[in-house]
């Protein structure tokens, strides 16, 4: 098992939401059309300490109770919206910023934690 794996069996994990700017820069390496608000220091230092990955676990129902088929994957043949909520004011959990819009989830795993 990775030590990726390990630690979300374990439970040293928690699911953020990340905001539309981060996602692209996270998954695209590209920040060019983030809003001003965007705060590219607090993102630096949270890739730093984190290790992200898109999405939040479904086989963990202990750990994430927002989505609406707790304990299942998502159906592969449809548009599953459960890890993405449209409209948000709650504050990035990578670059801090407050703006309104989507947030996707992601599982962050502290980077110490996968050293072990």
């Amino acid at each position: 098992m990775n030590a990726f794996a390990k630690a979300l069996e374990e439970g040293r994990f928690y699911v953020g939401n990340v905001c539309d700017d981060c996602t692209v820069t996270h998954e695209n390496s590209d920040g060019s059309g983030n809003s001003r608000d965007w705060d590219g220091a607090r993102y630096s230092r949270t890739c730093a300490e984190y290790d992200l990955s898109l999405g939040h676990p479904h086989d963990l129902p202990q750990w994430f109770t927002d989505c609406s088929h707790i304990g299942e994957r998502c159906p592969d043949d449809a548009d599953c919206d459960c890890e993405r909520t449209e409209f948000s004011t709650s504050e990035c959990d990578l670059c801090g910023t407050n703006l309104h819009g989507a947030r996707h989830h992601y599982v962050f795993i502290k980077r110490s934690d996968l050293r072990n």
